[in-house]
């Protein structure tokens, strides 16, 4: 029989992206069934800074909420090879909150960068700027 050993906070971090990345996209297929014509957003889930006071721990979750199966099998790779070898060498708890730091910065500092931007250009509930997903981009590579 086939055994593959995944150490445990490795196997709570591939769970956790293969979960909420089927909830969200169940919740936006239902959403793009409803209203064909209107944006699907899934506030609770994915970081919408607008709205991230009533959903704090999206600051967390939208780490692990994928929109396609690409990246779903992009990131399951990345946290099964990578998560494997960092926990091993690191240990569980120290794996755990470097996951968490690299999750909650990059989202923490895009808030506010999101609302001033979303104040200059007089649409806050606007979120799908181009410059604000380079710069988000821009922001996690400087994390790594």
């Amino acid at each position: 029989a086939l055994r593959i050993n995944i150490p445990p906070a490795t196997r709570i971090f591939l769970l956790s992206l293969l979960a909420f990345s089927l909830l969200y996209n169940i919740a936006r297929y239902r959403q793009i069934a409803g209203t064909p014509s209107a944006e699907p957003s899934v506030p609770y889930l994915t970081l919408v800074p607008s709205q991230f006071i009533f959903y704090p721990w999206t600051l967390l979750t939208a780490t692990f909420v994928e929109q396609n199966i690409f990246t779903v099998l992009l990131n399951a790779a990345t946290i099964f090879y990578g998560g494997k070898y960092l926990e091993r060498a690191w240990g569980s708890r120290e794996f755990s909150k470097f996951i968490v730091i690299i999750s909650v910065i990059p989202n923490v500092v895009i808030i506010p960068i999101y609302i001033l931007w979303g104040a200059i250009m007089s649409n806050p509930q606007e979120g799908k700027s181009l410059h604000l997903r380079l710069l988000y981009f821009v922001l996690t590579l400087c994390q790594a």
